[in-house]
């Protein structure tokens, strides 16, 4: 994943210096279709796993994330704020990270300052790509294909459709939609994402 990160930031300075409009979330789920079904261990969970199914009954964003990642620090900001707001109200804040089990995510998500807005961390284990990228433009087997960049939201709805994706700071776009779901003082319980 390091390897995506670094050539999506290269992609990005390069079309950034070009001035064409890019889309970094073009490969994600597009809004109206389902979470790509899923089942990650949890960080520090134990046996417990966290599901895409397990996700429904309440909205969700999902933090799709590495700690290789060079955009994290504004983007993860927003995700706190977020949390902050939408989480006493029932919103689940899941993040998953694409890096393997280990010292070095285990010290990156403990130095985190918005570790505590996630509701529970999966550990993907570099799944992402292969979960989350629908394109189908770039051959597969290629080693430097650029799937979504990181960190990449997904605004979840409680049925499990994605409802809008964003790539860097969420917060100024997902915050109508989240008001939207959650309008008029609807609480939502928060499920186990246990199976």
């Amino acid at each position: 994943m390091y390897r995506t990160c670094s050539l999506a930031a290269l992609a990005l300075s390069l079309v950034a210096c070009d001035r064409r409009p890019i889309d970094a979330t073009a490969a994600l789920p597009a809004p109206g279709t389902p979470l790509p079904a899923f089942a990650f261990a949890r960080f520090a969970g134990g046996a417990q796993q966290i599901t895409s199914a397990g996700l429904r009954g309440a909205p969700a964003v999902v933090a799709l994330w590495s700690i290789h990642c060079p955009f994290q620090g504004p983007a993860m900001a927003a995700f706190d704020s977020l949390a902050r707001q939408f989480g006493p109200k029932g919103v689940q804040f899941v993040l998953l990270a694409d890096d393997p089990p280990g010292p070095a995510l285990d010290s990156a998500l403990t130095a985190a300052p918005w570790r505590a807005a996630a509701s529970v961390v999966g550990v993907a284990d570099g799944a992402l790509g292969r979960l989350f990228d629908q394109s189908r433009e770039a051959p597969t087997d290629h080693p430097y294909r650029v799937a979504f960049v990181l960190p990449s939201f997904l605004l979840v709805d409680a049925d499990g459709r994605v409802v809008q994706r964003a790539f860097g700071e969420a917060d100024s776009l997902f915050r109508p939609a989240l008001d939207s779901l959650v309008g008029d003082g609807a609480k939502f319980e928060v499920i186990s994402s246990a199976t």
